[in-house]
């Protein structure tokens, strides 16, 4: 996209917009917060703005491809608030009016792992629908929703930074709230695999707690050293728990979620604890 101005008789200057982004529909520009916003579909048809003036910040604003072949975005101001409305074209979706506060929470995201956000979008959760869903629809919309926590999942499982581990918890609970608040009849359309996930989430958070008790067998290495039996002691509290753990039927499905690191607290445990006499 690039901005054309007229300055003199007979002369342009064009002035680069977007260069980088692929765009599939410009749609309009307003102004919000004293700043330029243009509103376009992008190269997936979902619907994303940006501020004329940090063109590299680019922010998706539809939670899925939007459907234009009757409604067109567009938005309107309903006292001292903005909400932009639109046409969902999701396969789940089933092609409802959604509208959304324009002061909604931007989130942010790190996709290359550099320390610097490169994704933006709008907090999928402050999205709402016109009029009422169907039953299966409102379920379908969940089962949906608890497949996508996995976006925010830590690439190397929860239970060693901290600051993931909370960007994960946090996109967890406002999911399960929703599957929570739904009336009895939705939730026995919601699909049982993925309300089963919401078990392994819990059970992995519980057991990230009790592999963290064993951080400090990582300073033992027989068991005559300084600080062995303060450790053993904790290793004698857990080793119960862990044990049923792994005999559990979710053991695989829970211990895919959690960090190698915070395991091998646990197997270094064993090697010095365990280990034969001679």
């Amino acid at each position: 996209i690039y901005k054309t101005t007229l300055f003199a008789k007979d002369s342009l200057t064009k002035q680069p917009i977007v260069a980088k982004e692929p765009i599939n529909e410009m749609l309009f520009i307003r102004t919000e917060n004293n700043a330029e916003i243009l509103y376009y579909f992008n190269s997936s048809a979902e619907l994303s703005k940006l501020d004329l003036a940090n063109t590299e910040k680019q922010i998706r604003v539809s939670e899925s491809t939007i459907a234009t072949n009757w409604y067109n975005p567009e938005v309107i101001s309903i006292g001292e608030k903005d909400y932009v409305f639109y046409c969902d074209d999701s396969v789940y979706g089933k092609s409802y009016v959604k509208y959304l506060d324009l002061s909604a929470t931007e989130m942010a995201e790190d996709t290359d792992d550099d320390g610097k956000d490169d994704k933006f979008f709008m907090d999928v959760n402050s999205i709402k629908t016109f009029g009422k869903m169907t039953v299966q629809d409102q379920a379908d919309v969940v089962t949906a929703k608890i497949s996508a926590i996995s976006n925010y999942f830590p690439a190397n499982g929860i239970g060693v930074d901290q600051e993931d581990d909370d960007k994960y918890k946090d996109e967890y609970l406002k999911v399960k709230a929703l599957y929570d608040a739904l009336a009895s009849d939705v939730k026995e359309k919601v699909d049982a695999n993925a309300v089963k996930q919401f078990t392994i989430i819990e059970k992995a958070f519980d057991m990230v707690d009790v592999y963290k008790q064993l951080e400090g067998v990582r300073y033992i290495v027989t068991k005559d050293d300084d600080g062995a039996d303060a450790v053993k002691a904790i290793y004698d509290s857990v080793k119960a728990q862990i044990v049923a753990f792994k005999n559990s039927e979710d053991r695989e499905a829970v211990d895919a979620l959690i960090h190698n690191e915070l395991k091998a607290h646990y197997t270094h445990a064993v090697a010095v604890f365990e280990a034969e006499e001679e």
